[in-house]
């Protein structure tokens, strides 16, 4: 596991929450219903999780593919 992964995970999750709070008075304006943006410990951890795993598996797959090419044929795809 990369740091990067971690990292972008983070990264992500924080980006998610701050637009999450600014949708909430755009969502006020246009609706007339009581509307809050909720975050728990257990949604962060999953989400966080999630985020892992979605960049080990999306930053493997291609490199695993790039690993079986010989490099004549790596460079030929470029």
């Amino acid at each position: 596991m990369e740091c990067g992964d971690f990292f972008g995970s983070f990264l992500g999750l924080i980006i998610g929450a701050l637009v999450a709070m600014a949708a909430v008075p755009v969502v006020k304006l246009i609706v007339d219903v009581p509307f809050e943006a909720g975050f728990s410990a257990s949604t962060m951890g999953i989400i966080a999780i999630l985020a892992v795993v979605i960049g080990i598996v999306f930053g493997t797959y291609p490199a695993m593919r790039a690993a079986k090419l010989t490099p004549v044929e790596a460079i030929r795809r470029e």
